[in-house]
């Protein structure tokens, strides 16, 4: 499928969504239904029995879900041995 940057306001099926997104339809559409706090999918439109996705919608969406790692991220998990000794002798 080819859209070019004048089709921003195209409607979409789930299908070419998905495939813009490189995901499964139904991963999309699993997106959509669980709408969970911190997984919900991009924004869509219901027309009659329908659902369709603007491209710019798409686009939006992409960009929020990077992660852009700080040098204040803190450590997950247990500390290392080493680092349980230094932070004792501190």
């Amino acid at each position: 499928m080819t859209l070019n940057a004048s089709d921003s306001c195209q409607l979409l099926t789930q299908e070419q969504a998905a495939d813009i997104l490189q995901i499964s339809p139904s991963t999309l559409q699993h997106l959509r239904v669980s709408g969970r706090k911190g997984r919900a999918g991009p924004p869509w439109i219901k027309m009659g029995k329908s659902v369709r996705y603007r491209r710019s919608d798409l686009d939006a969406w992409i960009e929020k879900q990077v992660v852009r790692p700080s040098a204040s991220t803190p450590k997950i998990g247990r500390p290392r041995k080493t680092e349980r000794a230094s932070a004792a002798a501190a």
